[in-house]
């Protein structure tokens, strides 16, 4: 005779042991279970076998009315979250709420925010936030799996999705993604899915991986460095062997990162970045990309405010049918960085990829901000000036400022008349988080953690240097004045600094300042 377990279902087998403890019998008839007692027959509803609710949760069982549960494996812990709000985790930001590894205390991702987000759904007509909103409920598959399910019914897009998460030791997870479709809702013939991580602190905000510069199919894979210059520029690489048939698709209205592109293409499923002494790699499976599926990578330099990049990737799936599934598997790993090649060697031996080649040279480092803690002196200061217009300009100094190579440009500023954050909240400055303070004088010293001087937009030397990028934030805290320089623009750049990149407002002042180079120690710290 059959184990009940082999002949019913999760639902019909819930039953089954409930109804077996008090003298009855249940047997699962289609969509019925009969139960039968000693005087009377009960007849019980069963979800449809075909149903998303039955398929996406089939081997769990519900975590009822948690919001977080915890994971532990070999070197990793990691907490899942649904969207709701605790006392220390951002409402909205489902996913890996945090990730440890016995090596780096400090946690991977923004503990507020999260990584593995799943953020959007977009059908080219339209991108909303859903999977940021509304009910999840998070399922049990063993003691060191677990999975975060939507149910159709509480997505505005009628897409059932669980996404099952399984620590392997010593240091990976497997990750499992199916969504059923069961509305014909979307615009287009496709359905777009966008995942984020926002990453905590890194110096390097630079991704990697194997590829080539775009139609450069004679040269063989080498590293690339891929580093967004600001947000939703240069943020989404394509891979070189995906299907012609994606080409055909207009992209422009799909969300910010998703529709802007690189000039590089990617040779193998995986990507990784760096945080302190560790590793964080993303390798998909090959069945990723196809002529129904594609996958593509996509960042940002200040996706998590500030100077916290996300590491994000994104899928569509085209055609779509309603009751058909989307699947993806992707096994991520977190430890101690050796190199890139051992990097590689990880993704060969999960994907039995044979053909590749390690590149003799090890990637070029991306750009490294400074560590965590910074002293810098106020070497020059340079007269008020008064912003009449509000927006990206050019904004001249009354007299130039002599800078010298690894020098810093830095900027104090007052809110203006009109600036507001990017909340509304109400009028202050249009930066990153900024910190009170008084006005330059030379011979200060300014002792900054990494979150005390934001991005400073650019500034051009007499002899033509030009060094701008166009990275906004929006400061919350109402502050009336703050500092602003950025330690990115110190390169070997020098020459007498005459203008200002500068994202004013209406009635602002501010004024330029040299700031002195960093320490050895400074620049050698990683």
């Amino acid at each position: 005779m059959n184990h009940p377990s082999s002949i019913f279902s999760n639902a019909s087998l819930s039953v089954f042991h409930s109804c077996r403890s008090i003298g009855f019998l249940a047997i699962p008839i289609r969509n019925w279970i009969i139960v039968l007692g000693c005087s009377q027959i009960i007849l019980a509803s069963e979800p449809p076998a075909g149903t998303p609710a039955v398929a996406l949760t089939r081997d769990a069982s519900l975590i009822d009315g948690a919001t977080t549960v915890t994971l532990k494996q070999g070197a990793l812990e990691a907490v899942l979250a649904t969207n709701a709000n605790t006392d220390w985790h951002g409402g909205g930001y489902n996913g890996l709420a945090r990730l440890t590894h016995s090596d780096q205390a400090n946690p991977l991702f923004i503990p507020f925010y999260s990584g593995f987000n799943f953020e959007h759904v977009f059908d080219g007509q339209d991108a909303g936030f859903s999977p940021r909103g509304g009910p999840l409920s998070l399922w049990r598959f063993g003691p060191t799996s677990a999975g975060i399910y939507r149910a159709a019914a509480d997505c505005p897009w009628g897409l059932a999705s669980m996404t099952r998460f399984t620590l392997v030791a010593p240091h990976s997870i497997d990750v499992d993604f199916t969504a059923v479709p069961t509305l014909s809702k979307y615009a287009n013939d496709y359905i777009g899915m966008f995942w984020a991580s926002y990453i905590n602190n890194p110096r390097d905000r630079s991704i990697y991986f194997l590829g080539r510069t775009k139609n450069d199919r004679k040269s063989p894979s080498r590293w690339i460095t891929a580093t967004s210059p600001a947000h939703d520029a240069q943020s989404t690489h394509v891979a070189s062997f995906e299907p012609a048939v994606w080409k055909e698709l207009d992209s422009s209205k799909w969300p910010g990162l998703a529709s802007h592109f690189s000039n590089y293409e990617y040779d193998a499923l995986f990507y990784f970045g760096r945080v302190r002494n560790m590793v964080w790699i993303y390798m998909f499976d090959s069945k990723a990309i196809s002529n129904t599926q594609t996958l593509r990578f996509s960042q940002s330099p200040v996706g998590g405010g500030n100077l916290n990049p996300a590491w994000d990737f994104h899928v569509v799936a085209r055609p779509y049918q309603v009751g058909n599934p989307i699947k993806w598997r992707a096994r991520c790993i977190y430890k101690p960085f050796v190199s890139a090649a051992d990097v590689l060697q990880e993704y060969i031996a999960w994907s039995g990829r044979k053909d590749l080649k390690t590149p003799v040279e090890e990637p070029r480092r991306g750009e490294l901000l400074p560590p965590d803690s910074v002293n810098r002196t106020i070497v020059r200061v340079g007269e008020p000036i008064k912003i009449t217009q509000t927006g990206f300009a050019w904004v001249n100094l009354p007299q130039a400022l002599q800078k010298k190579p690894g020098e810093a440009v830095g900027v104090w500023f007052n809110k203006g008349a009109t600036g507001a954050n990017r909340y509304g909240k109400k009028p202050t400055h249009w930066v990153y988080w900024a910190v009170d303070c008084p006005p330059p004088k030379a011979g200060d010293m300014l002792g900054f953690a990494r979150f005390s001087y934001p991005i400073f937009s650019g500034y051009q030397t007499r002899d033509g240097v030009v060094r701008k990028r166009e990275e906004e934030g929006g400061g919350d805290d109402g502050t009336s004045s703050g500092l602003m320089f950025d330690p990115l623009l110190q390169e070997n750049a020098s020459g007498e600094v005459k203008a200002l990149w500068w994202h004013g407002y209406d009635g602002q002042t501010i004024r330029a300042a040299i700031v002195s180079p960093a320490s050895s120690q400074e620049q050698s710290a990683d």
